[in-house]
């Protein structure tokens, strides 16, 4: 961050990831019963958390709080809420709701762009610890790899 207090920001992101995790925002139910403002804030939340928790460990800049291993269950949060709700004002501009949703597809995309981009360096960094054994651990990273930079076509 730009005050320089990295270990405050860090403190702070990683109590709410704990929080996202004793609210079980990774499941899909947990959003239900709540107004749709609120489930749509709590579900953006979670996956900002979970892009900064996977920029963490792929930077390697600090321990990760939100993991699926944790999780106890799978994760079935959906990226998108059934209902939605705007959350910017748009005003006078017609095509508000539109900018938006650009605005929310891209930043799955950049999720979806980073869960790749870990999953190849975890490839990566197994294929160098583990260098004697043959084909299969080089053979998945390889297709992973593939599969990133097809991502960023």
């Amino acid at each position: 961050n730009s005050t320089g207090t990295h270990g405050v920001a860090f403190h702070i992101l990683g109590e709410a990831g704990l929080i996202a995790m004793k609210m079980r925002l990774f499941d899909e139910s947990s959003p239900e019963g709540r107004e749709t403002l609120e489930a749509n804030l709590l579900r953006n939340a979670f996956w900002q958390l979970y892009m900064c928790d996977k920029t963490a460990l792929i930077m390697k800049i600090r321990p990760v709080t939100i993991r699926e291993p944790l999780f106890g269950s799978e994760l079935t949060l959906k990226a998108h809420s059934r209902m939605t709700v705007p959350l910017f004002d748009h005003g006078w501009d017609v095509d508000g709701v539109e900018v938006e949703e650009r605005l929310l597809e891209g930043f799955h995309i950049i999720h979806r762009l980073w869960a790749v981009a870990l999953r190849v360096i975890q490839g990566m960094e197994a294929i160098s610890k583990e260098s004697s054994e043959a084909g299969s651990h080089k053979n998945a990273s390889l297709r992973k790899y593939c599969t990133f930079v097809r991502s960023i076509l």
